[in-house]
């Protein structure tokens, strides 16, 4: 962080009073210079440097305090700076008895670090949306089809019917002239 003078993310690491969470901490740290102006170069920087401010994260406080209904989703969250090091550091608890319907799984760059965020619903998710059923769906779909022939049918015969009437009134006019 000091070097290119932005705020960065530690690896994972295991924190004294997180023993028992191993590798899912961080520590965030961000440079501080001496004038308080984050220097152009890195060599200014190097030379500016007087020491670091840093927030400890525990990821499973910081997902908690986002408030996010979990019971429905699975997330796994791997640290893939290193090639050929993955580490997974985050996985929630679901049940394992229900499997997964869809998922998803994207490569951000956070703080520095790469990590894979991979997200999975299961059929509880889906529930909770209560979305309407694709079976109501598809016959609401046939009925409106229905209606709608029907009405244009209608319109249709009506349409001839007055061109009908019209032709005979104009016949009847031509025979009493």
């Amino acid at each position: 962080s000091m070097q290119s003078g932005m705020a960065r993310l530690t690896g994972p690491i295991t924190l004294v009073q997180a023993i028992g969470k191993p590798q899912q901490s961080f520590l965030l740290m961000m440079p501080i210079y001496r004038d308080g102006i984050t220097p152009v170069t890195q060599a200014e920087r190097e030379k500016a440097a007087f020491g670091w401010s840093y927030a400890v994260l525990q990821t499973e406080q910081v997902l908690n305090s986002l408030g996010i209904e979990n019971s429905g989703v699975h997330l796994r969250l791997r640290d893939v700076t290193v090639p050929g090091q993955e580490q997974l550091f985050y996985e929630s608890t679901s049940s394992a008895s229900d499997a997964s319907l869809m998922s998803h799984q994207v490569d951000r760059e956070v703080f520095g670090r790469q990590w894979k965020i991979e997200l999975a619903v299961n059929s509880l998710y889906l529930d909770r949306l209560n979305q309407v059923s694709p079976a109501f769906v598809l016959l609401l779909g046939f009925l409106l089809t229905f209606l709608v022939a029907t009405l244009i049918g209608v319109m249709s015969v009506s349409r001839d019917r007055r061109r009908q009437v019209i032709s005979e009134q104009a016949r009847l006019a031509t025979i009493l002239e």
